[in-house]
């Protein structure tokens, strides 16, 4: 890193290090690029693109984070906290409910309460796509989906299994 040598790499040390080389380059007020974008500090249209790119980046680098930090509070819990009651080779279940249909869940539990709802596209044979599995956020879907009583079991994956997918993903 250029412009920030005295932090720890992380990529987003390393992407605040090129939004400043940025800055630098076209004489640009430092920001952070949503307040660039929304407050027009860019002089041309392919600066303005630029700022729309590495903030698309931004997201995702973003979303990856906190996907390792659920999966890492989500190993601890499991394998460290006596309070979490499934084993390393547990199975978990997947499941598919009426009202999504083409989704698949995975419910996680802490002891006996309701923690994280996973999900995945369903493939047309009907199996799980397993390079796609996600932490759903919307309060309406988790609550419809853990109401519902009619869950259709379509496959079980050992917990270690699920752990990895997730690593790779």
């Amino acid at each position: 890193m250029k412009h920030f040598k005295e932090r720890q790499f992380s990529l987003f040390n390393y992407m605040c290090d090129i939004l400043f080389e940025f800055y630098d380059k076209n004489g640009l007020e430092h920001c952070c690029a949503l307040e660039s974008r929304i407050g027009g500090n860019f002089n041309t249209e392919e600066q303005k693109k630029w700022l729309e790119r590495f903030s698309d980046v931004w997201d995702r680098v973003e979303q990856r984070e906190i996907k390792k930090r659920r999966l890492s509070s989500f190993q601890l819990e499991s394998e460290i906290n006596g309070n979490y009651p499934m084993s390393k080779d547990s199975n978990l279940e997947i499941y598919t409910v009426p009202k999504y249909e083409g989704n698949a869940y995975i419910m996680e539990l802490a002891g006996d309460y309701f923690d994280t709802l996973w999900s995945t596209p369903l493939k047309q044979d009907g199996t799980s796509d397993n390079s796609q599995w996600s932490i759903v956020e919307d309060e309406t879907i988790i609550n419809n989906v853990l109401d519902s009583n009619e869950r259709t079991i379509i496959d079980e994956i050992k917990k270690s299994s699920f752990l990895k997918l997730l690593e790779v993903s």
